[in-house]
């Protein structure tokens, strides 16, 4: 990471450039589930807690789909670090929404969803925070 905070530093590196994917280093770290170094991005100037990849998910939408012992420890990062929660993707689906949608999608088929009381204890607390930090349970996407 020294390298890479020196190439910023000296303007030979955009820490914020987008692949053709519209991926930035920082979303790939994020759906690579590298918390560590998503914590060591957000440490530099000027970077965008609020990135978007190609279907205008951020990294806080990207986070709830991925949940685990550390998610609402995360997700509070996240939100300290400025972290919108307002912010909609292209489908108009929120942080909420994708939440909403992993409820949806769990369990079924599989392997790794051996504690279901334990994922949807995790999911209630995740869910908690977000409402409790302002998320709008009233939104709806483009669907309706």
């Amino acid at each position: 990471m020294e390298c890479i905070e020196l190439l910023v530093r000296k303007g030979k590196a955009n820490i914020n450039a987008a692949n053709s994917w519209k991926l930035t280093p920082i979303n790939v770290a994020m759906l690579l589930n590298h918390e560590g170094c998503v914590k060591l991005f957000l440490d530099f100037e000027g970077i965008d807690v609020n990135c978007k990849d190609e279907q205008g998910r951020t990294m806080l939408m990207l986070s709830v789909q991925k949940q685990n012992d550390r998610s609402v420890d995360f997700l509070t990062y996240l939100l300290n670090k400025e972290a919108d929660l307002r912010i909609v993707d292209v489908d108009g689906r929120s942080a909420l929404h994708h939440l909403a949608g992993v409820n949806l999608r769990a369990w079924h088929g599989d392997p790794r969803a051996n504690d279901k009381e334990k994922r949807l204890r995790i999911q209630l607390e995740v869910c908690r925070l977000l409402l409790n930090r302002g998320a709008d349970r009233t939104a709806k996407d483009n669907n309706k």
